[in-house]
């Protein structure tokens, strides 16, 4: 990046990674399989995020980038469980999936209590925000799913249950202060099908 407005700035920023991946599938019998998977993924902030200067379009809400930024590196798992008996046709399915994040790209934000100098002219008033791209780690995130179904016998249809469950932990830095936001999904159903 090579700025020269407001003030001259050049940034050249550099990322390596080793990002491992593995699979194994394990073949139970005829009817029945197992499956992990395992990789590591990265994410390399944007230049925008990057630079160092003051978006004041918004008076009451500035943003700015942060050139001390790192890339964030996640660890994401996979364990999914399938059966079938063709005798009596009825089949189960299993998965739960999970996402690990180290230097997860967030937003911080401050809200001033009294006017701020931000930057040469450029002044924070009471009650606006400052926001800007920082890295924090605690980012989980981890999902469930179940399929059960099998056939009606006295009409020709396919009867299907699911469900699931989820959960993602968000961190978040308000005036300095680390947060987390917990959320939890559920799902479920049932299906009637025919052809």
């Amino acid at each position: 990046n090579d700025q020269q407005f407001p003030s001259p700035f050049n940034l050249v920023r550099t990322f390596k990674s080793v990002l491992p991946s593995v699979r194994v599938d394990y073949k139970i019998n005829d009817d029945k399989n197992l499956e992990f998977d395992y990789d590591a993924r990265t994410n390399a902030p944007s230049v925008g995020d990057l630079q160092a200067v003051i978006d004041n379009s918004n008076p009451l809400q500035l943003r700015t980038g942060n050139p001390n930024l790192q890339q964030s590196y996640s660890n994401r798992f996979r364990l999914r469980y399938r059966s079938y008996n063709p005798a009596t046709e009825r089949s189960f399915f299993g998965m739960v999936m999970s996402s690990f994040t180290n230097n997860n790209v967030v937003t911080s934000t401050m809200i001033a209590d009294a006017p701020i100098e931000v930057a040469d002219g450029i002044i924070l008033e009471r009650g606006s925000q400052l926001s800007r791209p920082v890295y924090l780690d605690g980012y989980r995130n981890i999902w469930s799913y179940v399929n059960w179904g099998m056939p009606l016998r006295f009409v020709p249809i396919n009867f299907n249950v699911h469900g699931g469950i989820g959960y993602t932990r968000n961190p978040g830095m308000i005036n300095e202060e680390v947060n987390f936001v917990n959320t939890v999904r559920y799902s479920g159903g049932i299906s009637f099908s025919s052809n």
